[in-house]
């Protein structure tokens, strides 16, 4: 009668908690690197918030921003519209509402003029009042898409 030997096996065994902790090990890096990009987009925001200019009416309070980009929105950061580099004002729904010219008049989709702004940041109405201001930017057409969006009307 012959003796079966057992074949040895060869090859490395890992336990499975080593297993584990190897695919742990290597997912690390990848999270690490999600971690930075997620904190590079947060610091990005912070940038663009402190780049945002205010609008504020003729008593002082706030009624919204401007921010790098040309969107305009409320206090409570609801979008209600924005400006391109000609000075086309957009509403919400990307509709053309308004424009505002290089002398700082500021009219509305019909071509009536509805007020003027100034590169001080004032916004006057048709009569010369003056209505509000955006604090924080000099550019005519930013300062004039934000009076046509939220105090030309």
């Amino acid at each position: 009668m012959a003796i079966l030997k057992k074949k040895r096996r060869t090859g490395l065994r890992m336990p499975a908690l080593s297993r584990t902790t190897g695919l742990v090990i290597s997912a690390l890096p990848i999270l690490l690197a999600l971690s930075l990009y997620t904190a590079a987009e947060e610091n990005e925001g912070v940038k663009e918030d402190l780049n945002k200019a205010i609008i504020v009416s003729s008593s002082g309070n706030e009624l919204g921003s401007i921010d790098g980009k040309g969107n305009i929105a409320k206090t409570s950061g609801l979008i209600v519209g924005s400006v391109d580099d000609e000075g086309n004002i957009f509403n919400v729904s990307k509709i053309n509402i308004g424009k505002v010219s290089s002398d700082g008049k500021v009219s509305n989709q019909s071509g009536t003029v509805l007020g003027s702004v100034n590169s001080d940041g004032d916004i006057l109405n048709v009569s010369g009042t003056k209505v509000g201001a955006v604090k924080g930017e000099k550019d005519i057409k930013r300062i004039g898409a934000a009076a046509r969006l939220m105090l030309l009307k």
